[in-house]
């Protein structure tokens, strides 16, 4: 955005939209011995930009430097990967010993007792 200045730019995010826009404003003007001349332009923009929805609208920066605009969109939390901890599934042969160790804690007797 050559030739524009901060304060003519403004970025807006509402509902899941991002907004930027603004004014261009310009004049030139040249003055020489035979003549003298004045250039003026003026006009508006507004581009819109649907966000992404793992996007967190409250972490929306914007940074505006030697005319580049540059805007930071940051993922929601809830965006985020998470690393889930798959459990062993026992088997039956494994659910029956735990429960044969339970009964000979129990019953404080020797393991070739119980069948």
């Amino acid at each position: 955005m050559p030739e524009l200045k901060r304060e003519d730019v403004k970025v807006t995010v509402e509902n899941g939209v991002l907004t930027i826009s603004g004014e261009r404003k310009f004049e030139k003007e040249e003055k020489k011995r035979k003549y003298h001349r004045v250039e003026r332009g003026y006009g508006t923009f507004l581009r819109s930009f649907t966000l992404p929805d793992d996007a967190d609208t409250s972490k929306v920066k914007a940074e505006f430097k030697n005319g580049l605009l540059t805007v930071h969109l940051a993922k929601s939390e809830r965006a985020k990967p998470k690393q889930i901890e798959v459990n062993r599934r026992l088997s039956c042969d494994g659910v029956i010993e735990r429960v044969r160790r339970i009964k000979i804690r129990r019953a404080r007797i020797e393991p070739a007792a119980i069948k």
